[in-house]
């Protein structure tokens, strides 16, 4: 996150959050992934956790 942030792909106001943002997303795949693994769901998931990494990385970024 860090290097979007110095490429302004990501906005300043969250370098303060750095952190907790990066564990957050990565949360929130793992979350994902765990559906996928264990509840078999792989063709109905891998779509929306790439939507999550989107929706979450595009209200980040400028």
């Amino acid at each position: 996150m860090k290097l979007g942030i110095d490429s302004k792909l990501y906005r300043a106001e969250i370098q303060d959050d750095i952190d907790i943002l990066s564990e957050l997303l990565v949360t929130c795949v793992r979350g994902v992934e765990t559906e996928i693994v264990t509840h078999n769901k792989y063709k109905t998931l891998t779509d929306k956790a790439d939507m999550l990494v989107n929706i979450l990385t595009k209200g980040i970024g400028r």
